[in-house]
């Protein structure tokens, strides 16, 4: 039972901190950084409400271990696949060029060195199978990035480095932020409400309406690019049979066929993010953590750079 009180309160807080506020929305006096919990926020017990019962067909799920224990939560160094960057730097000089429009993710938050993002750890691959070794980056990315948002800053970047420079990939990875809001908005009230499916349906709409766009100029800009659209994963999948983690899933499930639609019709590859950290969310990300965080941790970014090569792999293989 603590185990799963420890749970319930990890999703209670990510969600707090993701907004700046608490459960409710509301914003503290004195608030954590974007995307962490302060340390402080559980010395008092806290009033943690029961869990939504899950279905009475599905089984109960193992229970992971308590977010008191790195141990358990954290993966062997040795399962990591990939070599992190060289730099922390956001823009490595040379051509080809890696471009990556995103949000937080893109930008590394969560880690206690960005080169450990899935950004630094694709350009260190990419920049090794050159014979060379010479491969430019320019990561856009920017934390609290949406599709929309994207489109007035990061796409204009993306569209003069494919007209002025020799841009080898571009990746997408923005969505996450399209949703998220809207389990402490919309959703407030009850994920199971009409207010909030409604709420989803319309975010998904527009997510698929601004990366069509983005995908049509980059397009336009970059024939000899090979577009990459990046999957999400669903953050708040820790396997407990909330109610949450069920509608939360089946919005990630539905952007994510949005994405795939509009991959398909402007010809770029799709890098599935999401079955890549389906089911390991408390090792692959920091939700674990006694700060839970909705970030992937060093683990959870390279498997995220695995997705992304091996699309690049498929196409040319």
């Amino acid at each position: 039972m603590r185990r799963l009180l420890a749970l319930l309160l990890t999703v209670t807080l990510a969600l707090a901190a993701c907004t700046g506020g608490d459960a409710t929305g509301t914003t503290p006096e004195d608030p954590a950084a974007p995307g962490t919990v302060d340390p402080q926020a559980d010395a008092a017990e806290p009033d943690v409400p029961e869990p939504d019962a899950p279905d009475a067909d599905v089984p109960a799920p193992a229970v992971p271990p308590p977010a008191d224990d790195p141990v358990a939560l954290r993966p062997a160094e040795e399962a990591l696949q990939l070599e992190p960057g060289l730099t922390d730097a956001t823009t490595i000089p040379g051509e080809p060029l890696l471009v990556v429009i995103g949000d937080s993710i893109g930008a590394g938050t969560g880690l206690l060195e960005v080169r450990e993002g899935f950004v630094w750890r694709t350009h260190r691959a990419l920049a090794e199978r050159r014979e060379d070794g010479i491969y430019g980056l320019e990561n856009l990315s920017e934390p609290g990035a949406t599709s929309a948002s994207a489109l007035e800053g990061q796409v204009d970047a993306a569209e003069e480095a494919l007209t002025t420079r020799a841009v080898d990939t571009v990746v997408v990875s923005l969505g996450g932020n399209d949703l998220l809001g809207l389990f402490t908005g919309a959703c407030g009230g009850g994920v199971g409400s009409a207010a909030c499916a409604s709420a989803i349906d319309t975010a998904i709409d527009g997510y698929e309406a601004n990366l069509d766009t983005a995908l049509t100029r980059l397009d336009a800009m970059g024939a000899e690019a090979r577009l990459v659209v990046l999957q999400v994963y669903n953050p708040f999948d820790l396997g407990l049979g909330l109610a949450l983690e069920r509608v939360s899933t089946e919005a990630t499930i539905a952007l994510n066929a949005a994405a795939a639609r509009a991959a398909e019709r402007h010809g770029a590859l799709l890098a599935d993010g999401y079955t890549t950290l389906a089911g390991t969310i408390t090792t692959t990300t920091n939700m674990g953590d006694q700060q839970p965080d909705i970030h992937p941790n060093p683990l959870g970014h390279d498997l995220l750079a695995l997705a992304i090569l091996e699309a690049l792999d498929a196409a040319t293989s």
